[in-house]
């Protein structure tokens, strides 16, 4: 197993591209919605991208095409 995620989250967007797991906003608690990006990799671990531009976002859904 690897490194744990940083932030624990839940109602994140997920989606998958190459060796990485994107996690895009989410909740925290009830009354905290977050505005980051956490990346999983199997090969470099998890890193946090803050990418506030986008807004909080919860029960949101993530596409790759």
């Amino acid at each position: 197993m690897g490194d744990p995620m940083s932030t624990p989250r839940g109602y994140a967007a997920a989606v998958n591209l190459n060796d990485s797991v994107f996690l895009i906003g989410g909740m925290l608690s009830s009354v905290q919605i977050l505005d980051t990006v956490e990346v999983y990799s199997a090969s470099s671990g998890c890193s946090v991208l803050s990418f506030s531009s986008i807004g909080k976002r919860s029960f949101a859904s993530a596409v790759v095409m």
